[in-house]
């Protein structure tokens, strides 16, 4: 019987699955279907009622770049054909508008992506009810579908200064009239255009199935770890499309009506090296992670001497951001390298540290109170 089997031996085989027995995991593909189908039959065994829920995924984030750099090229060679003061201030208008959607949440743009082409994608949704009425809900969530290679957080910041310099040069030349001096905007205005295709054609290499297996693993791994609670109901959701947008998380939203006493733990990167409970995400948009989370994360790790965990704050986005944005609780867990290069190589014992913090984290609230989380300084409205 499968859950009879050492926890190691079971994380071994799903790494092994997921890298080497399906196709790498596309939004939409063939594989993300063949790990879907694999993650709901494990989750069966492990005793959690499970669903496949289908569901229209945001467009690729490299088409949404190209369609932005081309914006941003056109807006600022208008004022060429009619050099007037207004032209010029309605294109730096247009410039800050469509900047503005590319920096929500960073290539967070769903107002672009919405009319760009999208995939048929679907995410896999186990529950287990508590032994007990339950008091709390804790979701567990890790993309479903391979991470394609995306610009680092160093990029970005260029990408950002690059374009806010540009916009201030640009504008002192365009109240001349002279034509020559819009000879160096329109050298810019090429060099913004070939980098952003350049950002989006590298975005167009290949995806490895091993990416993102790490997290998937503790996914599984914990839900087959943590067995039946007495007080949370744990709800298990491999996320598909999440790594071209969040009509995912969206459409189990609207399925499922999740209330104040869901807490949320986000798996990200999980590679190598020690695990990591993030304080704070984000590049250009900080997020904290909730302090009652925080303290059942320190807990889990100081109760299980295993883990040996590390706080860390973390300089990208995660899906965490989406589940704060909408009023709930939520944390990422990482691993050290996952934090700094996410190398591909995924360490059989990172996974495990990370699903004993996962377990310790879900047995540690089991234990505690509303009263109790109250007292971490977390406002009610967010419970």
């Amino acid at each position: 019987m499968l859950r009879r089997r050492p926890p190691g031996v079971r994380l071994a085989e799903t790494l092994r699955f997921l890298a080497d027995e399906i196709e790498a995991r596309r939004v939409g593909g063939l594989g993300e279907a063949q790990a879907a189908g694999y993650l709901a039959g494990r989750l069966g065994r492990a005793e959690q009622q499970t669903t496949i829920l289908g569901f229209r995924s945001d467009a690729d984030p490299r088409w949404l770049l190209a369609a932005l750099g081309g914006g941003i090229a056109l807006a600022l060679a208008l004022p060429l054909a009619l050099p007037e003061r207004r032209v010029v201030a309605l294109s730096a208008l247009v410039v800050l508008v469509v900047l503005g959607l590319w920096l929500d949440e960073y290539l967070g743009g769903a107002v672009l992506r919405q009319v760009l082409g999208r995939r048929d994608s679907q995410s896999v949704v186990g529950v287990r009810a508590a032994s007990l009425a339950p008091r709390w809900r804790a979701v567990i969530v890790a993309p479903l579908d391979g991470a394609p290679p995306a610009p680092s957080p160093v990029m970005v910041r260029l990408v950002f200064a690059g374009l806010v310099l540009l916009l201030a040069v640009y504008g002192g030349l365009s109240w001349n009239v002279a034509w020559a001096w819009h000879i160096p905007a329109i050298g810019l205005s090429a060099a913004v255009l070939l980098g952003f295709v350049g950002i989006a054609w590298a975005q167009r290499m290949p995806v490895l199935a091993r990416h993102g297996t790490g997290e998937l693993a503790a996914l599984l791994g914990s839900a087959e770890e943590v067995g039946q609670l007495r007080q949370v109901e744990v709800w298990t959701v491999a996320a598909g499309g999440s790594v071209v947008g969040e009509a995912g998380l969206r459409k189990l939203l609207r399925q499922y009506p999740f209330d104040g006493t869901t807490v949320v733990i986000n798996l990200h990167h999980i590679t190598n090296g020690a695990p990591v409970y993030v304080t704070r995400e984000g590049l250009l948009r900080l997020r904290r992670s909730p302090a009652q989370l925080l303290a059942l994360a320190a807990h889990a790790d100081a109760d299980d001497a295993r883990i040996n965990a590390e706080p860390r704050a973390l300089p990208s986005r995660t899906l965490a951001q989406f589940w704060q944005r909408n009023g709930f609780a939520a944390i990422t867990l990482t691993s050290h390298h996952g934090v700094e290069a996410a190398p591909a190589d995924v360490e059989l014992a990172t996974v495990q540290r990370c699903v004993w913090l996962v377990v310790g984290m879900l047995r540690a609230l089991d234990e505690t109170s509303i009263d109790q989380m109250y007292n971490t300084g977390l406002s009610k409205e967010k419970i």
